[in-house]
């Protein structure tokens, strides 16, 4: 049996979320969190919102470890972290970081 959606739910939530037209757009990390993934690798779940605004573009993940890390760390350099220069970075260094996604 499949899951059922709560459109309710989506459509109370819908003002939160801008549906975008394909382009480049400069977007500021929200909000971001460390999780570990079921396989015990290290992520920042991020959520990133429009820079002129506070609505939600996308949701992206940043691996730090595992099969992923390769492009978690262009992610972080991206978002202006020199490669090499730490070891260790803090969910909340993210958040008011900028870049520009397409």
């Amino acid at each position: 049996m499949s899951p059922k959606i709560d459109w309710e739910a989506f459509n109370a939530s819908a003002s939160q979320f801008q549906s975008l037209k394909p382009g480049n757009y400069h977007v500021e990390v929200a909000s971001a969190e460390e999780k570990t993934s079921k396989a015990g690798n290290s992520y920042f779940s991020v959520r990133l919102k429009k820079g002129d605004s506070n609505a939600t573009v996308c949701f992206d993940t940043i691996m730090l470890s595992g099969k992923g890390l390769g492009m978690g760390l262009a992610k972080l350099a991206q978002l202006g972290f020199v490669p090499g220069e730490r070891d260790e970075i803090l969910a909340a260094e993210l958040v008011g970081k900028r870049a520009f996604v397409s």
